[in-house]
């Protein structure tokens, strides 16, 4: 997530990522561990994809 500029100290802003629906949909605190492994997956695929854009 400090890799995607969120502030990983604040839990306000990691559950406003979380709560956004293409990501998990709830808090970060309510994810179990299968909810965890596919949120891992999007934050990197979400920071392959920025780092894609940025090297064209």
């Amino acid at each position: 997530m400090q890799l995607l500029d969120v502030d990983t100290a604040d839990w306000s802003k990691v559950d406003a990522l979380c709560m956004d629906s293409r990501i998990a949909g709830k808090r970060f605190c309510r994810l179990d561990c299968d909810e965890l492994d596919a949120l891992l997956k999007k934050l990197r695929a979400i920071r392959r994809k920025q780092t894609t854009l940025k090297n064209k």
